[in-house]
């Protein structure tokens, strides 16, 4: 939540640097925190962790119950940061949540034509790409929504009640990620809404 969360949301308050949250002021805080509770740790991991971020700071750290200890501050530094920003990271979640369920047909092409992600994100092919995004997420979203549709009128309810509660069960976890990739699971159950709402389309096609 720290890296995922947190240094977005900050990081664009303040108008910080890419890693700038996590490399000065979090390594700071993990830096301080080691040496004021006299934790017993590697000097030479410590020393090298020095503007890298917490997580090298941890690295440090020799007592498995130190490290604990450690998560723990972070942790309670991670929502306390949340507490005092609501509104910035209820909009950033809000934000990321409707982006995760873009569906995204190119995984494969963008992954066999760029070498990493960032370079595809930033490019303009990932740009010309995103209507047809778009639709291809409208026409499966539209046919699951009759789906639903049918399943009310035929009073399917404990099957309903069980992808929609799988269905929440996979998607608030990780919402807030904003990575569609992660939103995969989540198609599983939206599937059984396609397949009664394309169950359905096709029968009135037949009918007329």
């Amino acid at each position: 939540m720290l890296t995922h969360l947190v240094k977005p949301v900050i990081s664009k308050k303040y108008n910080l640097k890419s890693n700038e949250f996590l490399e000065k002021y979090e390594s700071e805080a993990a830096k301080n925190w080691i040496e004021n509770n006299s934790i017993n740790y590697d000097k030479i991991k410590f020393d090298e962790a020095k503007k890298k971020g917490p997580r090298a700071y941890r690295e440090s750290i020799s007592n498995e119950k130190d490290i604990v200890k450690f998560d723990d501050f972070f942790f309670k530094r991670t929502f306390k940061y949340i507490f005092e920003n609501p509104i910035d990271f209820a909009t950033h979640i809000t934000k990321k949540s409707i982006h995760i369920t873009l569906l995204n047909p190119f995984h494969i092409y963008s992954d066999n034509k760029f070498k990493s992600g960032e370079i595809y994100y930033t490019s303009e092919k990932h740009d010309q790409l995103v209507p047809y995004r778009i639709f291809y997420t409208f026409v499966i979203y539209l046919i699951s929504c009759i789906g639903l549709i049918v399943m009310i009128k035929e009073k399917n309810y404990k099957l309903l009640f069980f992808i929609i509660s799988s269905l929440f069960f996979f998607f608030a976890p990780i919402s807030w990620i904003g990575n569609t990739r992660n939103f995969v699971p989540c198609l599983i159950f939206i599937s059984f809404l396609f397949s009664f709402g394309l169950t359905k389309v096709l029968e009135i096609k037949k009918k007329y």
